[in-house]
């Protein structure tokens, strides 16, 4: 999260490069359920939200095998 302080205003990679070479970005194909949001204090809260979904979600998932293969053994 550190590297986000110094990093949040400028563009990554690709946007460097699509803006090197003149290129605009098209409409999206899909869009997200949740937004990052304009301001850094809303990107940040954003990014730690999108951290403990992803987290809960592997957390409920490994619960789930686990709990099959301790049914298995009994």
């Amino acid at each position: 999260m550190g590297f986000y302080i110094f990093s949040a205003d400028k563009p990554d990679g690709l946007e460097d490069t699509m803006e090197d070479s003149g290129l605009e970005e098209g409409e999206p194909v899909w869009h997200a359920p949740l937004d990052y949001g304009d301001t850094y204090a809303s990107t940040l809260i954003m990014g730690f939200v999108g951290f403990a979904v992803v987290f809960m979600v592997l957390f409920g998932y490994l619960w789930l095998v686990g709990g099959k293969k301790d049914r298995k053994s009994k």
